[in-house]
C-alpha cells in the first residue's frame, strides 16, 4: 500500500542486525517527522524501545517547543508530541544501535499515529541493517508501494478468486 501517516510496516527475509538505519529520501512537504521507529525480532518483540538500551543518532534534530527531540524515536509514546524531526527539508536519517544483535524481520513506522497530522510524511525512504561488521545491507524500501498520492485513496480491493464463499465472506468481513 502507500505510505500514510499512521502507520507502514516493512516485512523483510529475517536477518542478523545490530543496527537498523531509516533513510528519507523524500517528504510530501518540509522535514521528516517519525513518531515512533519500531524494530521486530522474529520472536514479535520490539527491540528498538530505548528502556531496553536501544540508541538513537540521527542526521539532525528540530526541537519545536519541547517535541520532535530524538529520544522521542523509540521512546514507546505515540503523536506528534513524542516525535523526532529532521533538520533537513525532505531528508534526514535515524539510527538505532541494539545492545546485541538480534534477528530481525519487520520495521514499522509512523508519521502521527494519533492520526491528527499528516504532513512531512516521508514518501521515499529505504531502510538498511547492519550486523557486527557494520557493513550496511538494505532490506526494504518504498519503492514496491503505491505511489504517493495526496488524495483521499481507497486501498486496493482484496481479490478473493480462489476462496470458498464462506472465506471470502470471512476475508471481506475482516476487511470492512
Amino acid at each position: 500500500p502507500m505510505v500514510n501517516a499512521r502507520e507502514n510496516r516493512d516485512r523483510f527475509v529475517p536477518v542478523q542486525a545490530r543496527r537498523v538505519r531509516l533513510t528519507i529520501r523524500q517528504t510530501n512537504n518540509r522535514e521528516p517527522c517519525i513518531d515512533e521507529l519500531e524494530v521486530f525480532n522474529t520472536k514479535g518483540d520490539n527491540i528498538a524501545l530505548a528502556s531496553l538500551g536501544t540508541k538513537a543518532t540521527a542526521s539532525g534534530n528540530t526541537i519545536v517547543a519541547n517535541r520532535h527531540d530524538l529520544p522521542n524515536v523509540n521512546d514507546g509514546k505515540y503523536g506528534n508530541s513524542h516525535s523526532w524531526m529532521s533538520n533537513e527539508k525532505g531528508k534526514g536519517w535515524v539510527v538505532l544501535e541494539f545492545p546485541a544483535t538480534h534477528e530481525i524481520d519487520r520495521v514499522v513506522w509512523g508519521r502521527d499515529r494519533q492520526g491528527k497530522y499528516d504532513d512531512r510524511l516521508a514518501i521515499s525512504y529505504i531502510i538498511e541493517t547492519a550486523d557486527e561488521n557494520g557493513t550496511w545491507h538494505a532490506v526494504a524500501d518504498s519503492d514496491d508501494r503505491q505511489k504517493f498520492d495526496e488524495r483521499e485513496r481507497t486501498p486496493p480491493a482484496l481479490a478473493l478468486q480462489g476462496f470458498t464463499k464462506a472465506e471470502a465472506a470471512t476475508a471481506q468481513k475482516l476487511l470492512d
